[in-house]
């Protein structure tokens, strides 16, 4: 058994691969621990993924990309339902709008030099495609017939079911993105 990393932009699923790859009895899943960014951060990943069955489901190592060993997953979610997710769950969602905008340009070439680019629709409804990710992965020991394809997610109130709902200025916002 080998390590892995999946990263992606927040809001693209990660805590929801993570609470399905934390069924295995086999492997550790962790999900986002310790900091969010600075150097101490990436020394501590690094010395994670040298246990053996460890996973590490981590949004904010998107930042630390070309310094991350392979195998790396890469979730690929539609920016702008990740930026009406932000809009869900932000006083101010402005700034992260613009880091989503920065982030998007370098995913681009970032999927490239994935092991794999999981699609977060077919992640979250396809049973399926689930389990052919998490077999890539090395995690085989989870019974799939009972894993709940119901997504995480702390925040009950949703204000914006859908783009349309959005205030004008930050739908304007999002579509100058060019998405």
């Amino acid at each position: 058994m080998t390590s892995a990393v999946v990263t992606g932009f927040g809001r693209s699923g990660t805590l929801f691969l993570k609470t399905v790859l934390s069924q295995s009895k086999l492997w550790t899943v962790s999900h986002e621990p310790g900091g969010k960014r600075g150097a101490a951060v990436i020394d501590n990943v690094l010395r994670r993924l040298e246990l053996p069955a460890y996973i590490e489901v981590n949004s904010y190592l998107r930042i630390y990309w070309t310094d991350l060993p392979s195998p790396k997953y890469l979730i690929h979610r539609n920016p702008v339902d990740i930026a009406l997710s932000i809009c869900n769950r932000k006083s101010d969602p402005v700034p992260a709008i613009k880091d989503l905008g920065s982030w998007y340009e370098v995913y681009q070439e970032y999927k490239d030099q994935a092991s794999e680019v999981i699609d977060f629709s077919k992640m979250t409804t396809d049973k399926e495609y689930l389990e052919s990710i998490a077999v890539k992965m090395g995690v085989t020991d989870i019974d799939f017939s009972k894993v709940s394809m119901d997504k995480v997610n702390t925040n009950k109130t949703i204000k914006y079911k859908k783009f349309e709902d959005l205030p004008q200025s930050l739908a304007d916002l999002i579509n100058s993105m060019g998405w």
